[in-house]
């Protein structure tokens, strides 16, 4: 009997990244999120009649992340709390597995930007009276935009915010829930109903009494529970998942455009009240199309996949710290022209986020894999 050599099969993998089991659809999702804001936050850059448009047709990355996370969360909590026995080892395990993930790059980078900004004085430093000792401690426990505008420091960092608190607060609902007998589809249910009123009532009531939104924790967690309905329904009603996703996509893309097109329309009280509902429901009826798609081929499917891999750190660098850090050095030394900013935009941050990938990221997502505990 002939044996295939294990060296014919040739591995499938980017960065050292496995990708037998990526969805392409979500890597595709994931990097036409990060593609978007790093144009909405260079839009300045292109010739002036065109801002607003970009300003407005861009906004659905962030959302994107949220109803993604939400996505890849709920079915990781779900398969959890399946599985595994109910007690604080199962949220402590869990935590930790997110924490690994997300914290030690954001870490990092906030202790380059404060080195950047008051040591080497790279950035303009904040005003001292509104950003003071407690301020720049909020930065360690995600408290610098709960219910309040953000912080003038590290931008960017709101939606690590808001996804922190959600990784902390969703088991916690579904744990207690299951704690007081429902059963697991109950939990999650009751879950996602009680966030998704709770958020939209936060929102509708601080807009009607002209009180900010933007930017913040409590505001906007209910997009990120579209997201675990997503997994829900993938879960317990998968043939309403699987069966129809052309058809869910069409109303799901009408949604999506509506939403991110607003720049046409006047945008008055309502339409901000229900951008954030309209588009993570449109987010989410196109998101059985995409976690339909399970594979590629070709250099679109490898650019793309390569950049969802590292659109983490592409978002946590090229904002705060190159683009407003680094880059007006660099013109002012140069004579940038505004073109030359954008490539450099997207270049130098690819090439950061390359680095910081392979030598942060996958370190701490391989750890977890020998932690027995978090297996």
């Amino acid at each position: 009997m002939q044996t295939k050599d294990p060296k014919q099969k040739k591995k499938n993998t980017i960065l050292g990244a496995d990708l037998t089991h990526r969805i392409y659809g979500l890597d595709i999702l994931r990097a036409y999120a990060i593609i978007s804001i790093f144009i909405n936050h260079t839009y300045e850059y292109f010739p002036e009649e065109y801002h607003h448009a970009m300003r407005y047709s861009t906004q659905q990355g962030v959302p994107i992340f949220f109803v993604l996370s939400g996505f890849l969360i709920g079915n990781i909590l779900i398969k959890s709390f399946k599985e595994e026995a109910l007690d604080g080892k199962l949220l402590l395990r869990f935590w930790t597995n997110r924490w690994m993930r997300t914290l030690p790059l954001y870490y990092i980078i906030l202790a380059l930007l404060f080195f950047c900004t008051y040591v080497l004085h790279l950035a303009p430093e904040p005003d001292p009276e509104k950003f003071g000792l407690l301020e720049k401690s909020s930065y360690l426990v995600f408290l610098y935009n709960f219910a309040w505008e953000k912080f003038p420091f590290f931008a960017e960092a709101w939606t690590l915010a808001v996804e922190e608190w959600f990784y902390l607060l969703t088991p916690l609902f579904i744990f207690f829930f299951r704690k007081c007998g429902f059963s697991l589809r109950q939990s999650v249910l009751t879950t996602i109903i009680l966030v998704i009123f709770i958020g939209t009532n936060i929102r509708a009531y601080r807009i009607i009494h002209n009180i900010s939104i933007t930017h913040q924790v409590l505001p906007n967690l209910d997009c990120l529970m579209y997201g675990i309905l997503g997994a829900y329904i993938n879960t317990y009603h998968n043939k309403w998942w699987t069966n129809h996703q052309r058809i869910y996509f069409v109303p799901g893309l009408i949604l999506f455009l509506l939403v991110g097109f607003q720049w046409v329309f006047e945008v008055n009280l309502v339409s901000v009240l229900f951008a954030s509902t309209v588009l993570s429901i449109g987010i989410l009826l196109m998101m059985p199309f995409f976690d339909s798609l399970k594979t590629g081929s070709g250099i679109i499917y490898k650019f793309l996949t390569y950049t969802s891999l590292i659109s983490y750190s592409l978002y946590l660098l090229h904002f705060s710290f190159f683009k407003y850090s680094i880059l007006p050095h660099l013109s002012a030394v140069f004579g940038l022209s505004n073109m030359m900013k954008v490539v450099l935009v997207f270049v130098v941050t690819y090439a950061l986020a390359t680095l910081s990938y392979k030598y942060i990221e996958r370190p701490f997502m391989n750890m977890r894999r020998k932690i027995k505990f978090l297996k």
